[in-house]
């Protein structure tokens, strides 16, 4: 949705200014290639046992989207979401970061968070390994690809490290390392049985090292203990209980203390929607001021307080119910997201998605929306994303034009949602 028109900088109606939007998407992703691209980070001494792995996945590697292929029975989609998907992975820019400015500058987006999975048969080396300690290095050698990518293009990437969470002191090292490294947040799975509680003291070092770091935490939905699923009905319950598993870190930080003791800890909880915020919130507060316990006693002060200093939502994708609710939720809390290049996202429709989720609404308010409050959440160059927005941003007038019904994609994805997190 690049606008090439050299439009003079004016004021609206309302007295806000008509600059371009500075848009950053906070739910983007990445799938390297395993045998092509991830090999050369592999140290010497793990040669042997990777060409071992990628012996063993490359089958899988084909076919993927083929209904006859290895992943047959996945991902149970219609033959539409199928197809679409089949496309849009297929771009070069879910590995090659040159491709990846291309689509976003063709998109109109200046800067994006990216996290690993591009629905892509490329996978985090060992990352279903039962050997804890390949897994490590498989993290290892993506977040250092992954900061090289990054480094492709500066100010446009904020990368989401991946780490060893079985390992708390490791886990420790890498969060050094991301940061050192250039990478912008930590990719944070939701509670898992497999790790210690997050509620648990010997966590300190690690929250100690995220707050040093100033890296934000990065809960992205799909992550979190869940049951295995099985009969007709697995999809829908996996579906129905996805979100709620996702954000229980919210849980364990609050009535852990880890706010109270970490008031500049950062956390974001993406593609989990954002309706739920309110509700969740006062389901809290209830909680805290409910008779059966002295909760002060644990925490000083309600959990909603600790949300609106510690946490925001990456919405993706934002519909427009949701945009409505930005009060609700927090609208110097909510941010939006492509989720490139997932079907549900805006990636070739952004400029659809946009009209039909911002169309109307107060431009200074969309501005925060779409991007203030990611460069703000995410400690990034203003400057620099002013920039690079001057050149490829949509002007506010391009979004604020309500969508015709026939300009819908065929594939709607989340944006145009009329119901709570799917339909």
């Amino acid at each position: 949705m690049t606008v090439v028109d050299d439009r003079a900088e004016a004021s609206t109606d309302e007295g806000v200014s008509s600059d371009r939007y500075m848009i950053v998407s906070t739910d983007s992703h990445v799938g390297p290639r395993v045998k092509e691209q991830l090999r050369d980070y592999c140290p010497k001494d793990l040669l042997e046992a990777y060409d071992e792995f990628v012996a063993a996945w490359e089958p899988m590697r084909a076919g993927t989207w083929d209904p006859d292929g290895p992943f047959r029975g996945t991902y149970p989609f219609t033959d539409k979401v199928r197809d679409r998907t089949a496309e849009i992975t297929s771009t070069a820019g879910v590995y090659d970061a040159a491709q990846r400015v291309a689509d976003m500058d063709a998109e109109g987006i200046a800067a994006e968070v990216v996290y690993h999975g591009a629905m892509t048969p490329d996978i985090i080396p060992w990352m279903i390994s039962p050997d804890m300690e390949l897994q490590a290095a498989g993290i290892q050698i993506y977040n250092r690809w992954l900061a090289d990518f990054c480094a492709e293009a500066p100010h446009r990437f904020i990368g989401a490290a991946h780490l060893p969470m079985w390992d708390i002191d490791a886990c420790v090292k890498e969060v050094e390392f991301a940061a050192d490294a250039g990478l912008g947040c930590i990719n944070f799975p939701a509670p898992n049985r497999q790790y210690t509680d997050y509620n648990d003291p010997a966590w300190e070092p690690f929250w100690a090292a995220v707050t040093e770091s100033g890296l934000p935490l990065t809960t992205h939905g799909g992550s979190g203990d869940m049951p295995p699923y099985s009969g007709p009905a697995a999809w829908a319950l996996y579906m129905s209980d996805l979100f709620f598993y996702s954000r229980r870190a919210l849980h364990y930080l609050v009535w852990g203390g880890v706010f109270e003791r970490h008031p500049t800890l950062k956390m974001v909880f993406t593609e989990q929607r954002s309706e739920w915020v309110p509700a969740t919130l006062d389901h809290l507060d209830s909680i805290y001021l409910s008779e059966f316990h002295d909760w002060k006693s644990v925490i000083p002060r309600r959990p909603s307080e600790y949300f609106r200093q510690n946490c925001w939502v990456a919405s993706s994708f934002m519909a427009r119910f949701e945009a409505e609710m930005r009060h609700e939720i927090g609208v110097d809390r909510l941010m939006w997201g492509s989720d490139y290049p997932h079907y549900e996202g805006s990636y070739g429709n952004t400029d659809a998605c946009l009209r039909a989720t911002f169309a109307g609404l107060p431009v200074d308010e969309v501005r925060l929306l779409l991007g203030e409050n990611a460069i703000n959440c995410f400690g990034l160059d203003r400057d620099a994303i002013r920039s690079i927005a001057d050149r490829i941003g949509p002007f506010p007038a391009d979004v604020d034009r309500p969508l015709d019904p026939s300009e819908e994609p065929e594939v709607t994805g989340c944006a145009f949602r009329k119901l709570s997190t799917w339909g």
